[in-house]
This record gives C-alpha cells, sequence and structure tokens, in this order.
C-alpha cells in the first residue's frame, strides 16, 4: 500500500512538471479553423469510492473545458466535439496531505477532436493534465481545497491546457 502511494506521488509530481509545459499538438493552421461546439466527459477510472461522484467531476470537466474552448477561437468555422477521457486523477485531502505529504490534486486525460461534419478524427492520443499548484509540508496540507473546490481547480487547470494543447499560446 505504501508503494502505490510513493508511485502516486511521484506521478503527481512528474504531473505538475508535464503540465507546465503542455504544447500545441494540433496544427496551428488547423487550429486556427476550429470552434469548439461540444465537450464530452468520459472516465475509464474504475474504482468506486472517489472524494466526489464520477458524474459530478465530468460534469465540472465539461463545464469548464467548453467555457475556455469556446473562448479561444469564437471565429472558427469548422465545428468540433472534444473528447476527454479521465483516465486518472487524484483528489488531495488535508488528512491524507498532513500524513502522507499528498497535497496536489490531479486529472490525467487522453483528448481526441472529432470533425462533427464530417465525423472525421482531427487529433486523438492527446495527453492532457490539470493539477493544483504543488503544495508541501504540513502547511501546503492546510491548503488544500474541499473536494469540490478542489476539482474545479484542476478542471480550470486541464481547460487551460486543453487551449494550448488544441490552439496554442
Amino acid at each position: 500500500m505504501m508503494m502505490k502511494r510513493r508511485t502516486f506521488s511521484l506521478l503527481a509530481v512528474a504531473a505538475l512538471v508535464a503540465g507546465c509545459m503542455q504544447t500545441q499538438e494540433v496544427d496551428s493552421n488547423v487550429a486556427s479553423t476550429l470552434f469548439v461546439q461540444e465537450v464530452v466527459a468520459t472516465t475509464s477510472v474504475t474504482r468506486k469510492n472517489t472524494a466526489l461522484p464520477k458524474q459530478q467531476i465530468l460534469n465540472t470537466v465539461e463545464a469548464k473545458s467548453l467555457a475556455v474552448l469556446q473562448a479561444a477561437n469564437p471565429k472558427g468555422y469548422r465545428p468540433v466535439k472534444v473528447n476527454v477521457n479521465i483516465d486518472n486523477f487524484y483528489i488531495a485531502n488535508p488528512g491524507a496531505g498532513a500524513l502522507l505529504g499528498s497535497t496536489m490534486s490531479t486529472v490525467h486525460t487522453t483528448v481526441e477532436v472529432v470533425d462533427l461534419e464530417t465525423n472525421s478524427t482531427i487529433k486523438d492520443g492527446l495527453s492532457v493534465i490539470g493539477s493544483t499548484e504543488a503544495r508541501p509540508t504540513i502547511f501546503g496540507a492546510a491548503a488544500i481545497q474541499e473536494a469540490a473546490k478542489e476539482v474545479d481547480i484542476i478542471a480550470s487547470d486541464l481547460a487551460q491546457n486543453l487551449k494550448i494543447a488544441i490552439y496554442g499560446e
């Protein structure tokens, strides 16, 4: 059990570093034509006990992502759907943060961009991560928010990284 926690903590740190380095994955000439009309979030996470119901997490990811992506290119004329599959997520809590040092919430996704008129895939297999800031030490654990707020933060960060992955900076 302790080994899993260490592994997850290492993955969380890697997520933070990777999240800071999101790059544009869709060709800029193609991206300039895209208008995100729909975001559909799903999850392949199978664990039953989560800090919040999975559907609430999916709804938050969809809402935050759609708002950011539609604002990113309102003049796009090619309607697309962005499929976001949540591969893994961790919602930090103060108790675990104080005891285990796991003070960063993260969400790891695989993303596909689909043309709605032709139903063809424009880009798939995009790896996009959302996370909170790293909050080390016991003082960091004290900064952890309630679960819904943590999800709000990671969904907002994910939305910003999705914007970069599709449209660039």
